[in-house]
């Protein structure tokens, strides 16, 4: 092989950024039929996801849900915290 040939065809496939397409084409890719245990998964993501947005915009969802008693302290705080941590979960 000429060696013009072998360094342009390894400098091609190692090329930052054609990896980085080639990962987000992977991951916008759509998959194959999903289970029912795989959709049930995605789901729970979602619902995760969506909880965890709320307790970040409004903390106070869980005195409204709850009825409880209003905050003391930092306590909104906390659950802002707790909603950050449901999202990255979710």
């Amino acid at each position: 092989m000429d060696p013009a040939k072998a360094v342009r065809a390894l400098s091609e496939c190692h090329h930052p950024r054609s990896n980085a397409m080639s990962f987000f084409n992977d991951l916008l890719e759509k998959p194959a039929n999903l289970s029912t245990a795989s959709k049930y998964t995605v789901m729970n993501g979602f619902i995760y996801l969506a909880l965890g947005a709320l307790l970040i915009v409004w903390p106070g969802a869980v005195q409204t849900i709850l009825m409880d008693a209003p905050f003391v302290g930092h306590e909104s705080a906390l659950f802002r915290v707790l909603g950050m941590t449901v999202a990255v979960i979710g």
